[in-house]
């Protein structure tokens, strides 16, 4: 899609259709305290400022691009661990993380290296206010009200990048399957695993997706890593 409607298209699409999946699904009430609303506004930027992963790979590989993004979950694992244990399986991660580097020698552009960590810091922020919202809610309302405020933060900047491409009836078609197999259904199950595990253990269980990502970039894109 990113030839079709670009990075910032794709991410406009991919929330806003998960956002409007996800608000007939749970026809939320508006919150109705303040620290409810502020809590569902902090939820949706986090949201919006994790797709930044989307510009990022306009520069980067898909493994080395997600690697930098997980850096921000695995530091809150890092920083939050209790046990030897919990200390150990989060360097074990960043080990693995650390070995989607780019090879010594090999230009890194900044703005790529930047979109990405920006990307993880939102990611761990998202844990965190995901976990609060899976406490003071037993649904996925909450959720699907950030995911609305998340869309209305970056569906201005994918319709300045794509204009009319952005509505499109394939367009529209390919990002309502991306919106339900990357936003909906994923933010769903994390809001899930939340209510069970502590922050930090989901940080490092999601240091897998670097290892998907590096997968499914050499199966669909031809982005080869090396052996190690």
């Amino acid at each position: 899609m990113f030839g079709t409607v670009g990075p910032l298209g794709v991410a406009a699409l991919r929330l806003s259709l998960a956002a409007a999946l996800l608000l007939l699904v749970h026809r939320p009430a508006l919150p109705r305290t303040r620290p409810d609303l502020g809590l569902v506004l902090a939820f949706g930027t986090a949201i919006a400022g994790m797709n930044l992963i989307y510009p990022a790979l306009r520069h980067l590989p898909v493994g080395p691009a997600t690697a930098l993004q997980l850096l921000g979950p695995l530091t809150l694992a890092l920083l939050t661990s209790r046990r030897a244990t919990d200390l150990a399986l989060a360097c074990l991660a960043g080990l693995g993380i650390w070995l989607f580097h780019s090879p010594a020698g090999t230009h890194v552009p900044a703005a790529g290296v930047l979109l990405a960590l920006a990307s993880g810091a939102s990611m761990a922020g998202y844990l965190l206010l995901s976990r609060r919202t899976g406490a003071r809610s037993g649904d996925g309302a909450p959720l699907a009200l950030a995911l609305g405020w998340a869309a209305v933060l970056t569906l201005p900047f994918g319709a300045a990048e794509s204009g009319t491409a952005l509505f499109a009836p394939r367009a529209l078609l390919t990002g309502a399957v991306v919106a339900v197999l990357s936003a909906a259904l994923p933010y769903s199950l994390e809001l899930a695993a939340l209510r069970r595990l502590p922050p930090r253990t989901v940080g490092v269980l999601q240091s897998l997706e670097p290892a998907s990502a590096g997968l499914a970039g050499t199966v669909v894109l031809s982005e080869h890593l090396a052996a190690a």
